[in-house]
């Protein structure tokens, strides 16, 4: 469980890092472009402090993951439609990148909510569960000793009268 844990968030670091280490954009860029990705990686990079927080609280986040890959795939194909002359389609890359990158924030948000929750309902339970355990096994461990010495005591009485 943990070491699927671990390759899924290397695999995001790895992603992440290649994203923002990639060789530059041509000079010529347009601005609208360039704003663009700024706002894909932004978004890209906030979802997945949303989707590392959600874990730390305890959720399921494997599909999330699938989801940050698939954000980040946008965003890799926006740069090699950018690069290939293809502006438009660079755009709507990147368009659909933030949008799946906005989603995954607000889906990251409500499991780490309901992990919280099942967590604070679970210690809760616990802390209630136990006393009354260890009340019940304490006041059943009295009950078998004065069954056992009302026993002892009236086989030790038939012993002296019989």
């Amino acid at each position: 469980m943990f070491a699927d844990r671990s390759s899924s968030w290397a695999l995001i670091v790895l992603i992440l890092t290649m994203a923002l280490s990639s060789p530059h954009l041509p000079a010529v860029a347009c601005a609208s472009y360039q704003e663009k990705l700024e706002q894909a990686n932004k978004s890209l990079e906030e979802a997945f402090l949303a989707v590392r927080s959600a874990e730390e609280k305890g959720a399921d986040v494997n599909q999330l993951v699938q989801m940050l890959n698939e954000a980040q795939s946008l965003i890799d194909k926006a740069q090699q439609a950018y690069e290939a002359g293809d502006a438009e389609a660079a755009e709507k890359f990147l368009e659909n990148s933030i949008a799946i990158s906005n989603e995954i924030v607000g889906q990251a948000n409500s499991l780490g909510e309901s992990a919280e929750r099942w967590r604070q309902i679970t210690q809760i339970l616990v802390y209630v569960t136990v006393p009354v355990a260890v009340v019940a096994i304490t006041y059943g461990a009295w009950r078998l000793w004065r069954w056992w010495e009302k026993r002892s005591l009236e086989e030790l009485l038939e012993k002296e009268i019989g």
